[in-house]
């Protein structure tokens, strides 16, 4: 019927062109239909309530009201509309409720349905076109919601880290996140250095950016390479940076628990579109909250997650790259009995191939000052920047929402 529909209303379209063209041939008046006093727009008159109060999220309205039209009618729909500083924006055109129309018609009544999904609803917008696709509004004023869900997320974009190097005088790499933010010289930052942290007066930190390779003796740990370190495992044997633990001492350290997101999850989530579209409204605090039963790991080894597993060259373990670009995480936040879920979409992720030997391990360093010497910085005298040393520094991109 819609395809009758249109094919019919282009050949009546068709058919003024053909006659402004013999018009136009016969040196006659071109007619022209854009003139509203001659060929006026629609005029739409609503019957029900032209204000709403408390309207319950969820719930569908009924809009009820008249039209005519001089010219015909192409179409008539509803749609919810959000307030901005020029006026009512429709919210999202996927919405639209469409009043079926046999033909053109010159006169309608019509009454149409439309749940109210969106929390930013302010108004119901009735829209109406003619043949000459002249379009006649009206709004229907919702003035507020009611039984709209709790919780919203928070969004962090363009986020940028990098490994800290072992025991640095003055560290600066952005080696430290924070959900809720850390006091700074007056300031709120949620990516921090070591010194940073050490010179802040409010707020917890939650994870880090490392890069796991030995501990503060030297001694080599059975990871190797970048990777995420819940806050309050940075310092473990598993992790390795005991040298960070002068800077961090005066730090409220959360725990956060990792774990990639399986591609069958990120497909039935829809995560590709979700990061793209989401406001981090209730909607977004209740997909997030779909992660209670996947996150759910309580082990210490579920608060670190590297790039690569089995990677150190100095062990037989067989190596797996586990993240890349666009690689999906879930974390769980724990603060006591509470816990918040999130998820961290690797946008860019470390390239270590400069690392890695024939069978894609990362190498050690075996010569130079550097075997028994921390790598402060670049550029040593005398030490050997090989192999794990080249991830220092390196930096990832982020985007990471979480459950406020």
């Amino acid at each position: 019927m819609k395809n009758n529909k249109y094919l019919l209303y282009r050949l009546l379209m068709l058919l003024f062109i053909l006659i402004g063209v013999v018009a136009c041939s016969d040196d006659k008046e071109t007619i022209d239909y854009t003139d509203n006093s001659a060929f006026p727009p629609p005029v739409v008159t609503i019957t029900s309530k032209t204000s709403l109060d408390e309207v319950e999220f969820r719930k569908s309205q009924t809009v009820t009201g008249t039209i005519e039209s001089n010219n015909g009618l192409r179409d008539i729909y509803v749609t919810l509309l959000k307030q901005t500083d020029n006026g009512y924006e429709e919210i999202n055109r996927n919405l639209r409720v469409y009043n079926p129309l046999d033909n053109f018609p010159s006169e309608l009544d019509f009454s149409i349905d439309i749940t109210i999904s969106q929390r930013q609803t302010a108004a119901i917008g009735v829209f109406a076109t003619d043949i000459y696709t002249k379009v006649a509004t009206q709004q229907v004023i919702v003035t507020s919601l009611v039984g709209v869900p709790e919780g919203k997320a928070t969004i962090f974009d363009n986020i940028e880290m990098a490994p800290e190097w072992e025991s640095p005088d003055n560290p600066t790499q952005p080696y430290i996140f924070s959900f809720g933010g850390v006091t700074v010289g007056g300031k709120v930052k949620h990516v921090l250095s070591l010194s940073d942290v050490a010179n802040s007066t409010e707020g917890s930190i939650d994870f880090a950016f490392a890069n796991f390779w030995r501990n503060q003796t030297f001694g080599l740990i059975s990871n190797r390479g970048v990777g995420f370190a819940s806050a309050d495992r940075i310092g473990s044997g598993t992790v390795g940076r005991q040298v960070d633990d002068p800077w961090l001492s005066g730090a409220t350290k959360n725990a956060v628990f990792f774990k990639i997101i399986s591609a069958d999850l990120v497909t039935s989530l829809g995560l590709n579109n979700f990061f793209e579209t989401t406001t981090g409204d209730w909607e977004t605090y209740e997909l997030l909250d779909k992660l209670n039963s996947y996150v759910t790991g309580t082990a210490t080894g579920d608060k670190q997650l590297l790039q690569r597993i089995g990677a150190s060259s100095d062990n037989s373990t067989t190596p797996a790259l586990q993240i890349v670009d666009g690689t999906y995480i879930a974390i769980r936040r724990q603060i006591s009995s509470t816990s918040k879920y999130g998820i961290i979409k690797v946008v860019d992720a470390v390239d270590d191939t400069p690392t890695l030997n024939s069978s894609n391990k990362i190498l050690g360093v075996t010569t130079g000052l550097g075997v028994s010497s921390y790598y402060k910085g670049p550029d040593l005298a005398g030490f050997d920047y090989t192999g794990v040393t080249k991830l220092y520094g390196q930096k990832c991109k982020l985007k990471i929402i979480i459950q406020e």
